[in-house]
């Protein structure tokens, strides 16, 4: 049978399948349906839409990033979240007792810290000269040093790597030729 027989051997089904289906379009468009059923209907549907992304078919792939962020975005977008106000937070009223004075102690018993500023040390008359004591007392002390000296380190092999591959490839040229 020839392509062109096909096509007209076809057109009477063509035809009655398009009579049938705006057949019945028309009649169910036309269907008066009652209001609970059509809630019931839709929230049957959308349960069953939430359980679809529970359940994992064989066929059914991944679906896309963004279109989970817009369901996530969507489902939880509903939820009703009371605001906190600062005074629930903090119940317990502020102390007014002053701890500005109170001596330290240590794990060793109830030995007293001695306090170096207190006792009035030569070597720490201001703020800045304590600060500067601190910080050299830090453990991320020379820390810039360390990464200067591992980028020229780093920069100097890659230099002699450089050389030797240049090396290398100049005798190979001279072998060549």
């Amino acid at each position: 049978m020839s392509r062109l027989r096909l096509g007209k051997k076809l057109q009477p089904a063509k035809k009655a399948w398009k009579s049938f289906s705006n057949k019945v379009q028309s009649k169910v468009q036309k269907l008066n349906i009652p209001k609970a059923i059509k809630t019931t209907f839709k929230r049957l549907l959308a349960s069953l839409h939430s359980l679809h992304y529970l359940i994992r078919s064989r066929g059914r792939r991944r679906s896309l990033a963004s279109n989970n962020y817009h369901v996530h975005v969507h489902v939880h977008s509903k939820k009703n979240i009371s605001a906190i106000s600062i005074d629930d937070l903090f119940t317990e009223p502020a102390s007014s007792s002053v701890h500005a004075h109170d001596q330290g102690e240590t794990s060793r018993g109830k030995e007293v810290i001695k306090k170096d500023l207190a006792e009035g040390s030569s070597d720490m008359n201001t703020i800045e000269d304590a600060w500067k004591a601190l910080v050299a007392k830090s453990p991320q002390l020379h820390v810039d040093q360390k990464a200067e000296e591992f980028i020229s380190k780093f920069r100097e092999d890659m230099r002699l790597q450089k050389e030797r591959s240049l090396l290398e490839f100049q005798e190979m040229l001279a072998r060549g030729s």
